[in-house]
């Protein structure tokens, strides 16, 4: 129907009512909605609590956690239309099957589904990216990599190709934004941030929600349904505020709401120094061949991790340009031409013109080889990616403090484990091992001092990959859980999360496929019992 801005509204107090109310419109948000919205008689009403555009630097600052430890700097975040879709690279990648399985080895029990009934979503996600149709497992490497310059079958690793939607659709805002403009059931407040949860003391039925911004204004949506995807961080600190707001109706069942807090953990191990560098180009760069980007991970076997009785585990390669390259110079030009800084983009473009070969092989690479080019001045690093198993004593939970609007912070209280050491380290060693196999007539690596220092703690040099996960978590047991396997909040039967906050436990690979996946399902949950109350209300009007 239309984007809305509550600034904007015309009184200093708006209600609205709907079938279902969505909370946050970033990527999970969004397809969530235009999903539900596909039915006419389900009227949807999306709040985000950022606005279009270039950011407010307010409603950014509301992003701030607390973090005593200094051990969580994972917060990225993106109040917005769309969310952080208009700030990441997009990796889509299914999480893998045995990361979601029984492992004795770590103490992880498996989700409380199998993880294959999110399959059915992945034509239609994909489809919806822009992204090809082909496999993401090893068994695509004769398309990708036809000259066989990658190992295939290798005792310790896998490989894996997440896809990445073009950069015109990594912003999920641009992808639906004609449909909610067109459609005439489906509305989205932004600048407008929750504040207050409106319960039935008796049902425990969220009734309504009220949402505010900075300017004293306030926006109160009632509704049958609600759905929170304001992303992992939000959504606890909202679920938080909640469970406060009704009396404690998730924290009287049991003490899961804000435990098992985790992310993924990711170090540069070391540099790679071609022998040959074309090959090297050819063989670890990102690629085009089917369409889309495909970007190669190579993931640590279930067996292996079983044998190390560790989590899992991959290595990728990160490219960075200097930025007296002739490609680092056009890209600095081209961010100076966005600023509308003229001279600096001329400056910029001036510098550029003795590299004009990169420029011209950077093109053919693209465009006639299908792979991305990597000048021979560019850095090409080796990471190591870990899984952060959930342990109950990380967790988040509500501040003291207060933001700009009054609201409780969050604070994080994480700790890094020794498991967390020993999974980089083993992965580190056999990642070793692995390219002495295969790769040294290719490249060597020149490993960071601290790999062959056995007294260095590799974990703490770790940063993590702002895949924040797991403190809302799902299961079948409400006082081990809070969501089930529809996502719907045990204990506040209108209420549902789709998050990586819901996983049991994240595997090592990227979430975004998953999330998408666990909101449709979230989606089909909802319309069902829509579906089932319409129908109960039909029978009843033909008494």
């Amino acid at each position: 129907m239309t984007i809305r801005t509550l600034a904007d509204a015309a009184t200093p107090d708006t209600a609205v009512s709907a079938t279902v109310c969505v909370v946050g419109a970033g990527v999970a948000g969004l397809i969530a909605a235009v999903r539900l919205a596909s039915d006419p008689l389900v009227r949807v009403v999306v709040i985000e609590s950022g606005t279009e555009g270039n950011p407010d630097p307010a409603t950014e600052a509301l992003d701030a956690i607390e973090n005593p430890s200094g051990n969580y700097l994972g917060n990225l975040r993106a109040r917005r239309l769309g969310g952080t879709s208009s700030l990441w690279d997009g990796k889509l990648l299914p999480i893998s099957r045995t990361d979601t399985t029984d492992r004795p080895w770590v103490d992880q029990q498996p989700w409380p589904f199998d993880v294959a009934e999110l399959d059915r979503y992945t034509a239609e996600i994909e489809a919806l990216m822009g992204v090809d149709s082909a496999s993401y497992e090893e068994d695509v490497a004769p398309l990708l990599d036809p000259a066989g310059f990658l190992p295939r079958n290798d005792p310790d690793f896998v490989q894996r190709w997440p896809k990445r939607p073009a950069p015109a659709d990594l912003n999920t805002a641009h992808i639906v934004r004609d449909k909610i403009l067109s459609w005439p059931n489906i509305d989205v407040w932004l600048g407008a941030t929750v504040s207050t949860f409106r319960f039935d003391s008796v049902t425990d039925r969220l009734e309504s929600v009220v949402a505010i911004n900075h300017n004293g204004q306030s926006l109160s949506v009632s509704a049958d349904e609600f759905l929170i995807t304001a992303g992992a961080l939000e959504s606890t600190r909202l679920m938080l505020v909640a469970d406060q707001h009704s009396g404690g109706a998730i924290s009287r069942t049991g003490d899961a709401l804000g435990r098992y807090f985790n992310d993924h953990f990711g170090l540069n191990v070391a540099t790679v120094r071609p022998r040959d560098h074309r090959r090297a180009n050819d063989a670890f760069a990102d690629r085009w061949t089917l369409g889309g980007s495909r970007h190669l991970h190579f993931e640590l076997r279930p067996d292996v991790q079983e044998r190390g009785r560790i989590a899992s585990a991959y290595a990728d390669f990160g490219v960075t340009l200097p930025e007296t390259s002739a490609l680092g110079r056009i890209r600095s030009a081209v961010d100076a031409a966005k600023q509308r800084r003229v001279g600096a983009t001329a400056a910029g473009l001036s510098r550029s013109l003795p590299g004009i070969p990169d420029l011209v092989r950077t093109a053919w690479w693209r465009y006639g080889r299908k792979k991305k080019y990597w000048p021979t001045d560019a850095v090409v690093e080796v990471k190591v990616w870990i899984e952060q198993l959930p342990e109950w004593g990380n967790r988040l939970v509500l501040s003291d403090a207060t933001d700009s609007l009054g609201q409780p912070k969050l604070r994080c209280e994480l700790t890094k484990t020794d498991v967390n050491e020993d999974t980089l380290r083993f992965t580190v060693e056999r990642l070793r091992a692995f390219w002495d196999r295969h790769l040294t007539d290719t490249a060597t690596l020149d490993w960071i001092p601290e790999v062959g220092d056995p007294k260095a703690r590799l974990v703490d040099l770790a940063v993590e990959l702002a895949h924040p996960a797991g403190a809302t978590r799902m299961g079948t047991d409400p006082s081990t859980s809070v969501v089930d396997t529809s996502l719907r909040v045990h204990s506040m039967p209108n209420v549902s999360i789709a998050s990586s906050s819901v996983f049991p436990s994240s595997g090592s690979a990227n979430p975004t496929l998953t999330i998408i996946g666990l909101a449709m399902r979230a989606t089909d949950a909802i319309t069902e019992r829509l579906q089932s109350r319409r129908a109960v209300e039909q029978a009843k009007l033909g008494e």
